[in-house]
């Protein structure tokens, strides 16, 4: 939840296995760096803002094992 925040004010970037979650208007300011389970591709991020709440969709990269 980001109360305040307008949805382009909201910045995501995934590195590797770790998501940064980044917004600012006006006086406010959020950060939330969230550890993953696995790896994720930061090609296929997609993300809805509504109503205050973010939503971020990930891709699992998927390992050269087989």
């Amino acid at each position: 939840e980001m109360p305040g925040v307008e949805e382009g004010d909201v910045r995501v970037k995934v590195e590797g296995d770790i998501l940064n979650i980044d917004a600012s208007r006006g006086g406010r300011r959020y950060h939330k760096e969230v550890l993953l389970p696995a790896a994720a591709s930061p090609d296929d991020v997609a993300t809805s803002y509504k109503n205050g709440i973010l939503e971020v969709r990930l891709v699992k990269v998927q390992s050269g094992r087989g």
